[in-house]
């Protein structure tokens, strides 16, 4: 699971900063806010293990890695709707209260503008990645649990 929380994290942050550096040297057509970046970066940064897990099967690996790498997937892809759903929030903020195209500056906490995120957003936002990304382990377990015990009796 560090795997896939970490790395799923690093990916998208990795991603989403060069995405802004490129665009702050005007290398895209479109100009594009960091959080706009960082919402398309959690779109593209899940890692799709399907061609390992196609190796895996060809290759007949013991049960327990490839348990192990299918589980991270689901993980990868889970990690990356929360990130999506957080970006996408804070996209929506500095495009609804921005007077400007131009919604960077909008980022720095100690800014002036009605739309600067305050530390109780960013808050939600780690708790909310945590509450959605333990929710969903917590319903699959009492899924398998009801599931179990429905089969047995």
């Amino acid at each position: 699971m560090t795997f896939a929380v970490l790395g799923t994290v690093f990916n998208t942050f990795a991603i989403g900063i060069c995405l802004a550096i490129l665009n702050d040297f005007g290398w895209f057509s479109v100009t594009a806010s960091t959080s706009e970046l960082l919402l398309f970066a959690s779109l593209i940064s899940a890692v799709d293990p399907v061609a390992v897990i196609a190796v895996f099967e060809e290759m007949h690996v013991n049960k327990p890695l490839f348990v192990t790498v299918f589980g991270e997937a689901l993980f990868n892809d889970a990690i990356s709707v929360v990130l999506f759903g957080i970006f996408k929030s804070f996209a929506l903020t500095l495009t609804l209260t921005s007077p400007n195209s131009d919604s960077n500056s909008n980022l720095d906490p100690d800014s002036n503008s009605e739309a600067a995120f305050s530390k109780i957003d960013y808050l939600w936002g780690f708790v909310a990645f945590f509450a959605v990304s333990f929710g969903g382990v917590l319903i699959g377990i009492l899924s398998a649990i009801g599931c179990a015990l429905s089969t047995r009796y």
